[in-house]
């Protein structure tokens, strides 16, 4: 079942389905320049973070939780971002490892984000498939917290059709933070393609 939750231009894009055994969950954390733009005077990516910080609140201590980040400068050393662009397209990083107990260690880390650079959605959702979840694990599980498209030119639905025909058992949802109808078009592919 599909839910389309509004708060105050907060949209929420969530598929409900029912616990996995041997799930993990990496919750996916767009920290672009975009994201602080304001949205009836508070920035998206304290939206985001609130919001995060809600469902995180609902999440069991058992359960096997990490935190990757999109658009992060390491160091915030824009300078070397400037002179290679380049880079920017490859932004991401784990920076909360899966694993139980996680919770308090997303929200202080959750604390300390900047907006800064783009939005590289794809290759985060690769970076985190291929890298950040343990082998044996039976559900790749991502919370993708956005306010957009990928903006290095991928297409999140011919994405996911490639990412399905490897045959990876992943499931994406979604916290999207004011999107407009084309940005929300796309992200949906993310949760209806999985």
């Amino acid at each position: 079942m599909k839910k389309i939750i509004t708060y105050i231009l907060l949209i929420i894009v969530i598929t409900m389905q029912s616990a996995v055994a041997n799930e993990e969950t990496l919750i996916l954390f767009d920290t672009s320049l975009s994201m602080a733009d304001d949205i009836n005077g508070m920035p998206k990516y304290q939206l985001a973070t609130e919001a995060t910080k809600e469902f995180l609140d609902t999440v069991p201590e058992s359960k096997y939780l990490g935190l990757r980040i999109i658009g992060i400068i390491p160091d915030n050393n824009i300078l070397s971002y400037m002179l290679q662009p380049e880079l920017l397209c490859k932004a991401t990083r784990l920076i909360v490892p899966i694993s139980v107990s996680n919770t308090k260690n997303i929200k202080s880390s959750l604390d300390t984000l900047m907006p800064l650079g783009t939005t590289p959605l794809i290759y985060s959702i690769d970076a985190s498939v291929n890298h950040d979840f343990s082998s044996s694990v039976t559900l790749r599980h991502i919370i993708l917290v956005t306010d957009g498209i990928d903006e290095c030119g991928g297409d999140l639905c011919e994405y996911i059709k490639i990412l399905k025909r490897k045959n990876i058992n992943i499931k994406i949802d979604i916290i999207a933070i004011g999107p407009d109808a084309e940005e929300l078009a796309q992200l949906r592919c993310l949760t209806e393609g999985t």
